[in-house]
């Protein structure tokens, strides 16, 4: 009898831990941001490759919590921006964005924003060593992602970044979204001899004006691998000016079906 009781509570101990584990993916709502889709997992998320820590947010379809599907992941390098809005920070509507297109239609995805953090001589490398081996399994074991579908994002000083996670981590990182890139950006692969050689995936360079060292590292990335390559020069003028140049829904989109099924028609 005593052996029947132990085995019932065991059963019943595994389920209730299976309850608190399944609980987790409910993280705290922000509420600066204009969206309950988007909520804040962890204020201090360890980047051991930094000794430090960052702001981790994420953006969750309206329907998560109520399906089951796995969905792709978008992943953020300084996206101090994208969610929330404040005195002291720019919203750049990303959170409003995904709901419109979502509720038009578009395929749905997370959205995982980490916040800047501390730079070194190698941030590059460091941080897209964070991503790759520290963010990215913890938010494939907590959340229903689909893990061949991670696609890296950076704008402005982070634009970098994201290219070098791209293409120093190709198995994992399938597309990249390089938004208003530092002038330093080809040094930076050429100090950590990244050609980007054997890439097959996708990069979206968004550059707000007419830059031809941005041409030549397309030219020369397209010419190293058999990467999709997009490159747009011009501020989407319907929509709201960020780093981004207005240009998020239509990376969205086109990065979603590989590069290749979508046509990104620049507005004059």
């Amino acid at each position: 009898m005593l052996k029947e009781f132990s085995l019932v509570l065991a059963a019943l101990l595994i389920f209730s831990c299976k309850q608190i584990t399944d609980e987790k993916t409910a993280p705290v709502s922000i509420p600066l941001s204009h969206s309950p889709n988007v909520y804040l997992v962890n204020e201090k998320f360890p980047v051991h490759q930094l000794d430090t820590t960052t702001e981790v947010w994420i953006y969750l379809p309206h329907n998560y919590f109520r399906s089951k599907k796995k969905y792709p992941v978008f992943y953020v390098i300084g996206g101090d921006h994208f969610f929330t809005d404040g005195p002291e920070v720019k919203d750049w509507k990303v959170d409003e964005t995904m709901d419109s297109i979502i509720g038009a239609g578009v395929t749905p995805s997370i959205i995982v924003a980490a916040k800047s953090f501390k730079k070194d001589s190698v941030y590059e490398i460091k941080t897209a060593d964070f991503f790759a081996n520290s963010l990215k399994p913890f938010i494939d074991s907590a959340y229903r992602t689909k893990p061949d579908e991670s696609i890296i994002v950076g704008a402005g000083n982070y634009a970098s970044a994201s290219l070098v996670s791209a293409l120093k981590y190709q198995e994992i990182f399938k597309g990249a979204g390089v938004f208003s890139p530092p002038a330093k950006i080809y040094d930076v692969l050429k100090q950590n001899n990244i050609s980007g050689k054997g890439y097959k995936g996708m990069i979206f360079f968004y550059s707000g004006s007419q830059d031809k060292e941005m041409v030549d590292l397309a030219d020369r990335l397209g010419a190293n691998s058999s990467a999709y390559i997009y490159l747009i020069d011009k501020q989407n003028v319907r929509r709201h000016q960020s780093p981004l140049g207005g240009w998020f829904p239509e990376f969205y989109k086109w990065a979603l079906s590989n590069g290749h099924s979508y046509i990104i028609r620049p507005r004059r």
